[in-house]
């Protein structure tokens, strides 16, 4: 059979930084690391509404919020 292979993209990335910058429940070694890769990825409004949208279709109300709020620093 065929292997097939997908790539995480952009928007797919951002998304997975803002849930684990906003996850209480990561323990990560290195704190604060998935704040910082935000800060370096400079995203867009559009690309912080697409973060919070695809939580929206899988995570609970908190954690929702608390991406939320991770985001408020970033939208210009």
């Amino acid at each position: 059979g065929s292997l097939t292979v997908w790539f995480a993209g952009r928007l797919d990335l951002i998304a997975f930084k803002v849930y684990a910058a906003a996850n209480p429940n990561r323990r990560d070694a290195e704190p604060g690391r998935h704040h910082r890769d935000l800060v370096d990825l400079k995203p867009t409004n559009g690309e912080l509404d697409f973060a919070i949208e695809w939580m929206s279709t899988w995570a609970d109300d908190d954690l929702i919020a608390a991406a939320e709020l991770v985001t408020q620093e970033f939208r210009s």
